[in-house]
């Protein structure tokens, strides 16, 4: 029984051999168990004589991403999904719409797959990059899908630097003296010894758990692996005050900083302190990146006179230009023999001899990669003559030198989305603005209905042009009531409706000229819309002629917000903390006990037989009307701005706005009954939102969205 046992679990006996077909994994320390065996970037083991596959065929036949080798690698095929999906979402090398959500549960529906601005990246192998940016984005990429790193952050935040050694050590580095590892399955913050708070711009991996990272005030910190978590990091003196922007390691060893006034610095062999590289400044404006590429040192930066934007930095001290494309350099990078520059809507190639490789596009030997005012701010290379690039606003693409350059983000044109609407999940509509959003209007806006499009392999927003239907710059306010009876107001007058499911263009005119903000109504109540900066209604039977003027007895401020569950029972809300409530046909004034304005109101018919409205204004104040008549009020904080409220059919009660402090906060606060207080539910980005609004889905769940700059569209599901 004992020799049974003992071949059962193998203890005694002589390892044999597995089937060539059979993979075991790795060991915790990357080591194979079998002889004559290596650990693959699959995390499983292959023999060292293992003879990779062709992979042409299958190649040949998948429709994007990566394919095995048969030996713990991956061939990339070379096929990339249309903007806005990714591979291998629903099923291997297939594209399908992405749904990247952040720990908060906040999931991006416009734009795809999200839309958080990249700063850096850093690329590990094909299957392990990471881009870092805006809204505590750390963004993973294994070569086809992306998914959106959850790290334990207290507050929203902005990083700013990502390196490694490889995919189990990396780290991210960002504002308030943010310092998060990862150690290949775990994201760990890190602490700095003397409390260092300022904005940190770059890291550093070096070998043995040691790092360098700096930022604002020149500020450099270096990592002693052997310390605790949370004093791990210690200041070494850099003897400058300016901002450190990037930091290099050299073939040697040692380790170069550069501020953005163009000033190099060496680190010490003692790891404490810094001492000047004994060099002439680069001969441009400002400098962003530095970049080393076998024994040569290479920045970048915004031209000068010279129009240098990438310079090399020469054994005698001095700098030859590389580069004199005219455009500011924001990154460097190498790959292979290769040195990319990245800026404002171009990428150049320098080869090994740094001559352009391409010539495509605007200035000569640069790559005009996506949208002529993207401001690409970061990439990694894919091998010769391809590169992965990000930039503000989530844009991601592959540029191509030889085959142009393949946006991976639904970019669209839309500015800010400023009112959500809809009746069901497949017939929701924003209003909103098309413009570059990096450029402004500037007197060109046009405005831009949005339309959820529910397809098989996921929901999408897509933007309808209006350009043929006239009308106003821009769309400010969206109420829908069923098919075929949407509408959405904006500037100058004008609106768009809905009917008999195609899109026509109204105008309020007249006596009633003007911006409108918001609007609801019933085809047996008629329907009322709110013009800006006065205390009357706008009236229409249907909605879409013969606009009158109404007063509304007792209103002297303006009227900002309307909704109403029956022609019988409406709510507008204004300034001062005005409520009026028509009931019967009769206008009455509500006691609100608020001062300050109220921006927007919603109601709804509960399922419990009762209804409530929510009404939410300026100084994070809510007013609350239930059904039997009873009011209440909340505080949500002074500095708070609530741009828009919800309520569902159980009671559930729902406003969003943002915080007013020196860098806007994103706010969204929910109540789940009436008497409840209302807990923050934060999407955790520095950004203003527009509103929310919600819908109750079959399965007796919600969803709810939140709108706001840039084109930003946010879900978030529960109860």
């Amino acid at each position: 029984m004992a020799a049974l046992a003992a071949a059962a679990f193998g203890f005694g006996l002589a390892a044999c051999p597995l089937p060539s077909t059979v993979r075991y994994r790795c060991e915790a320390d990357n080591t194979c168990a079998q002889a004559g065996h290596s650990c693959a970037p699959d995390g499983f083991c292959y023999p060292n004589d293992c003879t990779p596959r062709d992979t042409s065929a299958e190649c040949a036949r998948v429709e994007c991403g990566l394919v095995s080798d048969g030996c713990g690698g991956t061939a990339d095929c070379g096929k990339w999904c249309p903007e806005g999906l990714e591979c291998g979402v629903g099923a291997p090398n297939t594209c399908g719409i992405a749904r990247l959500c952040t720990a908060a549960g906040w999931c991006w529906e416009n734009p795809l797959p999200q839309g958080a601005s990249l700063h850096a990246a850093f690329r590990s192998d094909a299957s392990h990059t990471w881009f870092v940016g805006e809204l505590g984005t750390v963004l993973f990429f294994d070569g086809e899908k992306s998914r959106l790193e959850a790290l334990p952050l207290d507050e929203p935040a902005t990083f700013y630097g990502v390196h490694g050694t490889g995919r189990d050590d990396v780290y991210v580095v960002g504002t308030g003296g943010l310092i998060f590892h990862f150690d290949g399955t775990t994201w760990t913050k890190e602490g700095i010894s003397t409390g260092v708070t300022v904005t940190l711009r770059a890291v550093l991996a070096l070998p043995d758990g040691r790092a360098v990272a700096v930022g604002e005030g020149g500020r450099a910190l270096y990592r002693e692996p052997a310390s605790p978590a949370d004093r791990r990091w210690r200041e070494s003196t850099s003897g400058v005050t300016n901002t450190l922007v990037d930091v290099v390691g050299l073939p040697d060893g040692g380790v170069v900083a550069m501020t953005d006034s163009r000033r190099l610095l060496a680190m010490r062999a003692d790891q404490v302190a810094w001492t000047d590289l004994a060099v002439a400044a680069p001969p441009m404006l400002r400098t962003n990146a530095l970049a080393t590429r076998g024994a040569r040192l290479y920045v970048g930066g915004a031209f000068s006179g010279s129009r240098v934007t990438v310079a090399r930095l020469e054994d005698d001290g001095g700098w030859t230009s590389v580069s004199d494309a005219g455009r500011e350099v924001l990154d460097l990078f190498v790959s292979g023999d290769e040195l990319w520059a990245v800026g404002q809507s171009w990428a150049q190639v320098l080869g090994p001899d740094d001559e352009g490789l391409s010539v495509l596009g605007a200035p000569a030997g640069t790559v005009a990669a996506g949208p002529t005012a993207v401001p690409w701010t970061t990439g990694v290379g894919l091998g010769p003559g391809r590169a992965l690039l990000g930039g503000h606003w989530g844009v991601m693409a592959v540029a191509q030198p030889d085959a142009g350059t393949l946006l991976m983000r639904s970019l669209g044109s839309v500015r800010d989305v400023n009112a959500l609407c809809g009746y069901r999940e497949g017939a929701m509509f924003g209003a909103s603005t098309v413009e570059a959003p990096w450029l402004g209007c500037n007197g060109n806006c046009r405005p831009r209905i949005l339309e959820r499009i529910e397809a098989p392999a996921g929901a999408f927003w897509r933007a309808v042009d209006t350009s043929e239907l006239g009308g106003t710059t821009e769309l400010l306010a969206c109420y829908a009531l069923g098919p075929n009876r949407v509408w959405l107001l904006g500037n100058d007058s004008k609106f768009f409706y809905q009917s008999s499911a195609t899109w026509e263009y109204g105008d309020f005119g007249g006596a009633v000229a003007g911006q409108y903000r918001g609007g609801w109504g019933l085809p047996d109540a008629g329907y009322f819309f709110l013009r800006n900066g006065v205390p009357t209604l706008t009236v229409s039977s249907d909605g879409i002629n013969s606009f009158t003027e109404q007063s509304v007895p007792g209103a002297s401020v303006s009227l900002n917000g309307v909704w109403g569950l029956s022609g019988g029972d409406v709510l507008l809300v204004g300034d001062q903390g005005s409520v009026r409530r028509r009931v019967a046909g009769q206008w009455q004034d509500v006691t609100s006990g608020l001062s300050t304005e109220l921006n927007a109101v919603h109601g709804a018919s509960l399922v419990d037989g009762g209804h409530r409205y929510v009404a939410a204004g300026a100084t994070g104040r809510v007013f609350l009307l239930e059904g039997d008549g009873t009011t209440a009020t909340a505080a949500l904080g002074d500095m708070t701005v609530l741009t828009g409220a919800w309520v569902s059919s159980s009671g559930a009660a729902w406003v969003a706005g943002y915080e007013d402090l020196a860098t806007p906060r994103a706010f969204v606060a929910r109540q789940d009954r009436p008497g409840a207080s209302f807990t923050p539910v934060p999407p955790g980005m520095d950004r203003q939102l527009s509103g929310v609004f919600g819908l109750d889905l079959p399965d007796g769940g919600t969803a709810v969205w939140v709108s706001g700059p840039n084109g930003m569209i946010l879900r978030h599901d529960g109860p």
